[in-house]
């Protein structure tokens, strides 16, 4: 798991989480879906989890898109 050592435990888990939906799906998560996955209770814990995942270049936005989360770098799933 050496690529994932800069990772805290609940990056981790969104990132395999948004790793397995879009393998299952073929689409990314939305905000909603990654709060209900993740158990978090508001879908903005959604997008800071998102957003320090796309800090530490893990994931990627696109700009005025819905479902714009785009995997860069995948970690080991469970």
């Amino acid at each position: 798991m050496e690529l994932a050592e800069n990772l805290t435990i609940p990056q981790l888990k969104a990132q395999q989480y948004i790793q397995n939906y879009y393998k299952d799906k073929n689409k990314a998560p939305s905000y909603r879906d990654i709060q209900l996955g993740l158990g978090y209770k508001t879908s903005s814990a959604g997008y800071v989890i998102v957003d320090s995942l796309v800090q530490k270049q893990y994931l990627a936005k696109t700009n005025f898109k819905k479902r714009s989360i785009i995997i860069l770098k995948e970690v080991p799933c469970e």
